[in-house]
């Protein structure tokens, strides 16, 4: 799995969730606000990290116990939430537009049904972002 996927997912997290974290933590304005300008990039960043252990899932989960095999789960799927949320501007140029009609409003209807969910799965990406991030240090 490596070390990237759970700093994506802090990072991604992070910013899905900005209006929570900042609430709690006044001090990360300044680099939430640095960060703010890249988040369509890392949006995309984290839609791809979050399948890449699809590649390799006998060798990433073999080793691994129950609560960081859950955490994996937990945050490829948050992940690929709030990675398309975030990543939505860089991805409709990318793929959406090139798309037939009936398919783009399909993706914009994913997006609007997926918005409520940004803060709950930034703040999903946050936690298992940590777990996973712990759980790599430790081995």
């Amino acid at each position: 799995m490596g070390i990237l996927l759970p700093i994506i997912a802090i990072i991604a997290g992070l910013l899905a969730a900005a209006s929570v974290v900042l609430e709690k933590i006044p001090s990360l304005k300044d680099s939430v606000e640095k960060l703010q300008k890249y988040q369509a990039v890392i949006g995309v960043v984290a839609i791809f990290m979050a399948i890449s252990p699809l590649l390799n899932w006998a060798k990433v989960t073999k080793t691994m116990s129950f609560v960081p095999w859950v955490s994996l789960i937990a945050c490829m799927v948050s992940c690929v939430v709030i990675g398309f949320l975030l990543g939505y501007p860089v991805l409709q140029g990318l793929f959406i537009d090139d798309l037939s009609e009936e398919n783009r409003k399909k993706a914009d209807d994913l997006r609007l049904k997926l918005a409520p969910y940004k803060i709950l799965g930034g703040l999903v990406a946050i936690g298992t972002g940590i777990i996973l991030f712990m759980s790599y240090m430790g081995s």
